[in-house]
């Protein structure tokens, strides 16, 4: 992750990225009753328009929470399946974190959160994060049960119960 993109590559994420968190961002508007058109990645409401431009795409957003997730699970690890369901839902959530960020731009266009990019990014981190935390707890209590992590250690079973599984064992090794 810590090397970036070809560029080719880049702009081929880069543009589809922008036309669909245009998209989505007018299907918010529309949800919560505000008229919006969208052509191609500019969203035009009441009087003004808005452009999803190349930084706004969401690409930055998934490199940063993809990573995040793969490093949560190096300091919780759990088992394979609520793993890979973590990793593959952080670019999900990086995604509709910043869809929320345009959305917020859209409906303040004149707004000093234009200006402060660098407290957008960390809201979004923060907001990335806490999504990814609720995300591994519910699929830990869905995917893993009862079932302790795997750092815990399980506690030693009792000495009769390890006496009924190796008695037999034991007396062996003691008569030799």
């Amino acid at each position: 992750f810590a090397i970036p993109l070809p560029a080719v590559l880049t702009n081929h994420l880069v543009y589809p990225l922008q036309l669909s968190t245009a998209l989505h961002t007018g299907w918010l508007l529309h949800a919560i009753g505000i008229p919006a058109i969208r052509e191609g990645d500019i969203l035009h409401v009441a009087s003004s328009s808005f452009e999803v431009i190349e930084t706004c795409s969401g690409l930055r957003s998934i490199f940063v929470i993809t990573p995040l997730a793969v490093g949560w699970l190096c300091f919780f690890p759990t088992r394979r399946l609520p793993a890979a369901l973590l990793i593959l839902s952080a670019p999900v959530i990086a995604y509709f974190v910043n869809t929320l960020r345009v959305l917020s731009l859209v409906l303040n266009p004149g707004s000093d959160l234009r200006a402060s990019h660098a407290l957008q990014g960390v809201v979004i981190f923060v907001t990335g994060f806490l999504i990814l935390y609720a995300v591994d707890s519910l699929l830990r209590r869905m995917l893993d049960g009862n079932q302790t992590r795997i750092l815990e250690p399980e506690p030693d079973p009792p000495l009769h119960k390890a006496w009924e599984r190796h008695g037999s064992a034991i007396a062996l090794v003691l008569a030799l």
